[in-house]
């Protein structure tokens, strides 16, 4: 928090919360260090400001080759070069329906769908950074594991897994993943 007993002044370039010197503007590197004063008031807290950052936009990314989302959110979402997937169980794209009743069909299923969204977002199972997975009965963790190893080249990515009480539509298994494209 910051404690001033002047209102912060709005300047091009900066952040409109960042008070700051005037010759900050106009010459950046009168501090190397890009810290600059939050007042003359008295007070002494110093704060980086940002200059000239851009503004990323999201892209969301959709394919039928996979489930439509059964809520509202998106298949994965793209910031930059950063893909973030939401959830996929394993459902039957085409019926909407899950593959089986087994964690390995729900869970190959899965990965096939996660497959499909990492495609349409420029990229494939090789770009994953991370994989999250959720499984009802962490006692199938080691075929998961063996089935990951299918779609999954190495060096494999960090991994969360998590066991989980419920899934949607009674699933089993549920993976989501961040990737760089």
């Amino acid at each position: 928090m910051i404690i001033t007993k002047h209102p912060p002044k709005i300047n091009k370039g900066i952040t409109s919360h960042t008070p700051i010197r005037k010759n900050a503007v106009e010459n950046p590197s009168a501090n190397k260090q890009g810290i600059y004063p939050a007042s003359r008031s008295g007070y002494h807290f110093e704060i980086p400001i940002i200059l000239n950052v851009p503004i990323m936009s999201k892209k969301v990314i959709s394919t039928t080759k996979a489930p439509a989302a059964i809520g509202p959110y998106n298949q994965a979402i793209q910031v930059g070069n950063m893909v973030y997937t939401s959830g996929q169980i394993g459902l039957v794209p085409s019926t909407g329906e899950l593959v089986g009743a087994d964690t390995a069909a729900q869970a190959r299923q899965a990965f096939e769908n996660l497959k499909a969204v990492a495609e349409e977002a420029g990229g494939s199972l090789a770009n994953v950074v991370k994989f999250t997975l959720f499984l009802t009965d962490l006692g199938e963790f080691a075929q998961v594991n063996d089935i990951m190893k299918e779609y999954v080249p190495q060096p494999f990515p960090a991994r969360s897994t998590v066991g989980v009480a419920s899934l949607p539509k009674g699933a089993r298994f549920e993976v989501e993943a961040i990737l760089v494209v």
